[in-house]
């Protein structure tokens, strides 16, 4: 692959599963929610009725665990 090509589809670099708990840092979501990135692009959304949600702001590195995980296509 040359440089500044992208893979299509891009590869996916780790395996995300219901109930594990990772570390992800936080961004400000196109809505202005925040949201969590993986390194692979996906992104993470929290809990809207978490106690926790407004004490999450972009930038910051928080754990998350994992309650459902979407299909990409």
């Amino acid at each position: 692959m040359r440089r500044g090509e992208r893979e299509f589809p891009p590869r996916i670099l780790e395996e995300v599963s219901i109930g594990e708990v990772m570390r992800v840092r936080t961004f400000m979501g196109r809505e202005g929610n925040v949201v969590g990135r993986l390194p692979d692009g996906r992104i993470i959304l929290f809990n809207k009725e978490s106690p926790y949600l407004d004490l999450i702001e972009p930038g910051e590195i928080v754990e998350a665990k994992v309650a459902y995980v979407a299909k990409n296509y």
